[in-house]
């Protein structure tokens, strides 16, 4: 019986991560645009979590764990929203971006003493960031 729901834990658990193609390179950027690149390392913590990203208003998926996608918009102000369920904190970013330019955030959960759960995006470096990419699969 415990081999029994040891397998099923497993089971559930996997099904929450990514399971596209294995990261390659960055996509070209389409003329006129901007990319994003949100990313988030395969963790035990918070790794049923499925957040939803929306970028101005538009919702995008949600990032599997140990998944990324890529997103092209509009050069100039784009604001970036944080919705999850699991977690106790959301937030959104306002960045500008400038045509042809790429950036790239991470996404990290932390928990804290006495049950709370934040969930972040971080904004990171080029190579900073292709080295996480590399480990990681499309959502």
């Amino acid at each position: 019986m415990r081999k029994i729901l040891i397998m099923l834990y497993l089971v559930i658990l996997t099904s929450c991560a990514a399971t596209g193609k294995k990261f390659e390179s960055i996509k070209p950027i389409v003329e006129g645009k901007a990319k994003l690149v949100f990313y988030r390392e395969y963790v035990w913590n918070g790794g049923f979590s499925c957040p939803t990203i929306k970028i101005s208003g538009k919702k995008q998926d949600c990032l599997s764990n140990g998944g990324y996608f890529e997103a092209d918009v509009n050069p100039g102000e784009v604001w970036i929203y944080l919705d999850s369920s699991y977690s106790t904190h959301k937030g959104s970013i306002v960045i500008d971006i400038k045509e042809g330019d790429t950036k790239f955030f991470e996404f990290d959960t932390v928990n804290r003493i006495g049950g709370a759960h934040f969930e972040s995006l971080y904004e990171r470096s080029y190579d900073y960031s292709i080295k996480k990419l590399k480990n990681l699969s499309e959502n």
